[in-house]
């Protein structure tokens, strides 16, 4: 007989997705974390992503380290070439981002946009607002789909098949034996 078990163990932690054009790679200093950011400046980073998830894209502006005015920015997302997205973000200097690349520079908090991605494989297109736009870099991360928040949801049987349970440390999971 065969058993089927029902049920999800795991961690969900978001995995940075990079893009074709890994070239255009510029590595922040987040506080004590480094990052991989993107830079997104007169033409496009493409990303392959498989759903179903959540897409979730970090964007920040460089900014002269004694400006502290908010500063405009944003992208075009383009998905599977076909729906297009206008995001636009108004953030100011956060003094904790730093990078060896741009000393003189400092970069604007997150401007974050989430993005659910239906089942299947998904091409993303991240395009600059104009070609005059000043450069952004993003970063992207991917998380597994939060619709059940890790618990898993069991789907009871019409018939009358009894019910088995597994013990995992202090978790019972339920199975059904086929």
């Amino acid at each position: 007989s065969f058993s089927l078990i029902i049920g999800l163990i795991g961690i969900t932690i978001g995995k940075a997705v990079d893009p074709k054009e890994i070239d255009n790679r510029e590595i922040l200093f987040v506080g004590e974390n480094r990052q991989e950011y993107f830079s997104l400046y007169k033409s496009s980073l493409h990303f392959t992503v498989y759903g179903p998830d959540t897409v979730k894209i970090y964007a920040r502006k460089a900014i002269p380290s004694r400006d502290h005015e908010m500063k405009s920015f944003g992208y075009s997302l383009v998905f599977n070439e076909e729906d297009t997205i206008q995001t636009q973000f108004k953030k100011r200097l956060y003094s904790k981002i730093t990078s060896a690349e741009h000393k003189r520079h400092g970069y604007s908090s997150a401007g974050i946009y989430f993005l659910p991605i239906p089942f299947g494989k998904h091409e993303i297109e991240l395009l600059p607002l104009s070609k005059y736009s000043r450069a952004v870099l993003v970063r992207m991360i991917i998380n597994p789909l939060k619709r059940d928040k890790g618990r898993g949801k069991f789907v009871l049987p019409e018939s009358e098949t009894p019910l088995f349970y597994i013990n995992f440390g202090e978790k019972k999971v339920r199975y059904l034996q086929l």
